[in-house]
């Protein structure tokens, strides 16, 4: 049987990514703005209504592990951020800032990726089937829109 201090290393996961979910939400707006390609401006706007998605399910195995939202600081969400902005800014032409927004989304995307499959794990190991099926849900919806990216970087690229 598990300790408590894998409990608390789950719900510890929980809030952090409740946390990227609500700094996601802060900066989506200034990103849409400013994508110029309209395959790019759609899965951005695709890519808003996942999160939407997503934050409804993690609230709900927050509620199911009794996981309170605290009210804390994403450290490498806000640095992926704060990055993004800098790209976005020093980008010479709208072609190299919309590849900029995708490769920060990905980046983005790669954290919750990562995240997701290490929650799912616990929950697992935690014997929560119901918790790491939905973490295994939100692990591929990410996965799916990661690809979606990949596709309009290629065909910004050139090469898709």
């Amino acid at each position: 049987m598990l300790d408590d201090g894998m409990k608390g290393l789950f719900v510890q996961g929980l809030q952090a990514m409740h946390a990227a979910d609500e700094q996601g939400k802060i900066t989506t707006a200034d990103i849409e703005k400013a994508a110029t390609d309209p395959r790019l401006k759609e899965a951005l706007r695709h890519a808003h209504e996942v999160a939407g998605m997503l934050d409804r399910q993690l609230g709900e195995v927050m509620q199911a592990a009794n996981a309170r939202p605290q009210p804390i600081q994403n450290a490498a969400i806000e640095g992926i951020a704060t990055d993004a902005q800098r790209v976005r800014e020093m980008a010479s032409d709208p072609v190299a800032r919309d590849l900029g927004i995708i490769a920060h989304a990905q980046i983005a995307l790669h954290y919750h990726i990562a995240a997701y499959g290490t929650l799912r794990s616990y929950a697992q190991a935690l014997g929560n089937e119901k918790a790491a099926g939905a973490l295994q849900s939100m692990l591929e919806q990410a996965k799916g829109q990661d690809e979606t990216y990949s596709r309009v970087a290629r065909d910004l690229l050139g090469k898709g």
